[in-house]
């Protein structure tokens, strides 16, 4: 079978790091939501810290009030990093506590993201700016367009540390990281940014995205349906729909959603070389 039916069924598989286990399973006995996520910048470990659910019956979303990433460097060492990390590695006992001490006190997480965005105003040069949270969305825009993809989600992250319900901002570091094949780290984005706006169909079709490319196509099919719910056209959604139906074999509904793909964006290449193989495969 070719190319993109055989990527569509495959599963992903991730092999966790003896290191990055470790700190994992120590989280998880405190009570944290731990999880191993690939950055452009390296291998990390997530962690949230009280769950939060956003949403309608089949349109729920659930993330994370505080959240932190465990980031290590060459020697073994880790920076904690909460949006921005500026702070100095430490071995892996203490970034346990530090992480633990953060996203369990509020007003010690608060402050420590005040100080935080305070260092980036001076590290971008938009202090002053009456709104930099949009000042530094546009310029990590031009920076994903410029495909300076490091610096985007660095300055992205600036955006999200101003304001942390920038559904843009978040959206498109998402869009960034599933270009990057860091599919699980788009899906933390995607998530977040749903936390905040449950009806946006950016972040649902992102999500959506997301998952299938791990291999999650009922999952991913559940958040292309509920775009198309809220727009019958949505091109991008019909299109997700159609590859999640392929990778679970369900060929009358996939041809469905590409017959509707092709009339929202006739001609399209990529929905009618979907289509030839479904209908190989069906055949």
């Amino acid at each position: 079978m070719s190319g993109v039916l055989q990527g569509l069924f495959g599963e992903a598989v991730e092999h966790v790091p003896a290191s990055h286990q470790r700190l994992i399973t120590q989280l998880a006995e405190r009570g944290f939501h731990a999880a191993y996520r690939q950055w452009s910048l390296g291998d990390t470990v997530f962690v949230g810290y009280g769950e939060v659910a956003r949403g309608g019956e089949g349109r729920e979303i659930r993330g994370w009030e505080r959240a932190a990433y465990l980031v290590p460097n060459e020697d073994g060492l880790w920076q904690v990093d909460i949006g921005i990390s500026d702070d100095a590695p430490v071995p892996e006992e203490a970034a346990v506590e530090r992480v633990t001490r953060l996203l369990r006190d509020e007003g010690e997480y608060e402050r420590e993201f005040d100080r935080r965005r305070r260092w980036l105003e001076a590290a971008l040069e938009v202090d002053g700016r009456s709104d930099p949270a949009e000042a530094l969305y546009e310029k990590g825009l031009l920076l994903m367009q410029s495909e300076k993809n490091d610096l985007a989600l660095f300055t992205l992250r600036g955006a999200i540390f101003h304001d942390p319900r920038h559904v843009k901002a978040l959206c498109a570091r998402g869009s960034i990281l599933v270009k990057l094949k860091l599919f699980g780290s788009a899906e933390e984005e995607f998530r977040r940014a749903l936390v905040v706006d449950a009806v946006s169909t950016v972040a649902r079709v992102g999500l959506g995205q997301s998952l299938a490319a791990q291999g999650k196509q009922e999952e991913a099919l559940r958040e292309f349906e509920a775009v198309r719910a809220i727009d019958p056209s949505d091109f991008e959604a019909l299109f997700g729909s159609a590859q999640s139906y392929a990778g679970l074999r369900k060929w009358d509904s996939a041809l469905e959603a590409i017959e509707l793909a092709l009339e929202a964006q006739p001609g399209m290449p990529l929905v009618t070389a979907l289509r030839e193989q479904v209908l190989a495969a069906k055949s």
